[in-house]
């Protein structure tokens, strides 16, 4: 195992157990509010919030088999985890897991840039200006580490984007009937088990727990308490995601490419405040710049501990670059992007957040690991210093 990562200039994190949640609520409500939006209204229509309800149970179980695998080894991250059971097969394994989270952020990279296209954000600037722009940035802020970046973003989301959420819900209110939600599954209920399955590989973002959950200090025995109210916060939000445009544009939202920003489009409250969509663009900023640094910052963190580096500062600005490289190869057109989107978040966020834990879980229930007692309340976590750094720690101290 490798010794624990600095995780900003000073060295030593110190990351709460919130702000980790809210990070991976900002990753999840991102995409719920772009690429998944589109597809629940393209596949469901006006009824985009049925997916979001039945995916909200298995969402609770799913976090909870998550907790129960990080308690049973909270010495270990996800790639200490996987070493400890596979032996030499974690190596490839997280290879594979580490590849899959660059190219969640190479999507995004592009996924900002052609909706900014499509949408006109930026008028003719071409694509490589702002996505190498918004690159540095992420890389900039992975490279401070977890904890700048979650203290940023923990102030954005409070104090910015819930208020001006409301703001949008109070705009909107007028605009929407009831009625709108008719007809009732007129396509039956199979492209609602799809979405269904697409909730499921959102959620599947918290898979980023057991990577992270070792820089979290104080609170994190309340690891699985803190991740189901994040996942009863996420669908919420995503619940006005998808029900504010069905009552809006009732089933023409079907054919409504970005169905979220075009109902804050339809927003008219006077002449001098008729166009409130740069809101949307400056939450979709963010989101995507968040989701970018931590996902690169998150494949840092495997390798770090896989090959026992130092610090996973050395390999993030190479993880960036290849991120932004594959930013370019992706997808050329909106259609093709949303496509590959899709596989990421169906297939493998579903089978990384999902199949991967349980396989996990039971591999340790056969071997007898043990559930460890949550740590003392304000003292480091389990997880914080493995048992190598010590042992590594004891011989300098020695010397």
């Amino acid at each position: 195992m490798s010794t624990r990562a600095s995780a900003g200039p000073g060295g030593g994190a110190r990351l709460g157990i919130w702000q980790l949640m809210l990070l991976l609520v900002t990753t999840a409500v991102i995409q719920d509010s772009s690429t998944v939006d589109h597809w629940l209204a393209r596949l469901v229509g006006v009824h985009a919030w049925l997916p979001v309800v039945l995916a909200l149970p298995l969402a609770l179980g799913g976090v909870s088999l998550l907790v129960a695998l990080a308690d049973r080894h909270p010495h270990r991250d996800l790639a200490g985890i996987l070493r400890e059971l596979l032996g030499p097969l974690a190596y490839p394994l997280v290879l594979l897991i580490a590849l899959v989270f660059v190219a969640d952020a190479a999507l995004t990279l592009r996924e900002f840039g052609l909706a900014s296209g499509e949408l006109g954000f930026w008028g003719f600037t071409p694509f490589w200006v702002f996505a190498t722009g918004m690159a540095l940035v992420a890389v900039y802020g992975a490279f401070l580490g977890i904890e700048v970046l979650a203290r940023v973003n923990s102030f954005v989301l409070l104090f910015m984007e819930l208020p001006i959420g409301l703001l949008f819900t109070l705009f909107t209110v007028n605009h929407e009937r009831l009625v709108r939600l008719l007809p009732l599954l007129p396509r039956g209920f199979a492209p609602v088990l799809r979405g269904t399955w697409l909730m499921l590989g959102v959620f599947g973002q918290f898979l980023l727990l057991l990577v992270l959950l070792a820089e979290v200090h104080g609170g994190r025995g309340r690891a699985g308490q803190v991740a189901r109210r994040g996942v009863l916060l996420i669908s919420a939000i995503a619940l006005g995601h998808s029900v504010g445009p069905a009552l809006t544009f009732g089933p023409s939202v079907r054919v409504i490419n970005w169905p979220l920003y075009g109902q804050v489009r339809s927003i008219f409250l006077a002449r001098f405040i008729a166009n409130v969509d740069w809101m949307v663009v400056m939450l979709w900023v963010h989101g995507f710049l968040i989701e970018v640094a931590l996902f690169v910052y998150a494949a840092a963190r495997l390798l770090t501990t896989l090959f026992a580096l130092r610090s996973p500062r050395t390999l993030i600005p190479g993880l960036g670059a290849l991120a932004l490289a594959g930013s370019f190869v992706v997808g050329t057109t909106a259609e093709m992007m949303l496509r590959r989107r899709w596989y990421e978040d169906a297939y493998a966020l579903v089978a990384l957040g999902w199949l991967l834990p349980l396989l996990l879980l039971g591999i340790s229930l056969l071997r007898g690991h043990r559930r460890q007692p949550a740590p003392a309340p304000g003292g480091p976590s389990a997880g914080a210093l493995p048992a190598a750094a010590l042992e590594q720690g004891s011989r300098e101290s020695a010397g």
